[in-house]
C-alpha cells in the first residue's frame, strides 16, 4: 500500500514497485487507513484460517491427500 499526494505517488511507485493492476483512492478517505488497519488485518486472517480449515491443505502448505512419491528400482 502506498500513501502519497498526486505529486507524490508516481515516485513512490517507482521506488516501491507493486505490482498491477491497482486502486486508486483519493479524498479525506484516504485517512480511515490507519484507523481500519486492524480490522482489515483481522478479516484477512479469519478469511485465511476459514480457507485452511475447509481446504485439504496442512499447515505445512502441502495437501493431506497426495501420498510421497516412492522410487522403486
Amino acid at each position: 500500500m502506498l500513501v502519497g499526494t498526486l505529486a507524490s505517488i508516481a515516485e513512490l511507485q517507482a521506488t516501491a514497485k507493486l505490482p498491477t493492476p491497482a486502486l486508486l483512492i483519493m479524498g479525506d478517505v484516504v485517512t480511515l487507513h490507519a484507523e481500519l488497519i486492524d480490522y482489515n488485518i483481522n478479516a484477512i486472517k479469519q478469511k485465511a484460517l476459514h480457507f485452511i480449515n475447509h481446504s485439504n491443505i496442512t499447515p505445512s502448505g502441502k495437501p493431506d491427500n497426495v501420498l510421497p512419491a516412492v522410487s522403486v528400482a
